[in-house]
């Protein structure tokens, strides 16, 4: 499901990404995110995508969503 990742920049953080419905979630580096006021950014160890994420990115279950996507709604974080 998920392509070969590639070289890994100081300034991004790898990501799985979902272009558009249907397409493969795609491992790639995306920029770090820049936090507004108030705002705290979270170092994320580790992710995951249920099977049921699966189908709705495939358009076999219906769900509104807008892509680019980056999927992860449950983290393994470490706080510094």
């Amino acid at each position: 499901m998920i392509e070969e990742p590639v070289s890994i920049d100081i300034d991004t953080m790898r990501a799985a990404v979902l272009e558009k419905r249907g397409s493969p979630l795609l491992l790639t580096e995306v920029p770090d995110p820049q936090p507004g006021p108030g705002d705290a950014v979270l170092k994320v160890l580790a992710t995951g995508v249920l099977p049921y994420h699966k189908d709705v990115f495939e358009g076999k279950r219906p769900y509104p969503f807008l892509t680019p996507l980056i999927p992860g709604w449950y983290l393994h974080v470490a706080f510094s």
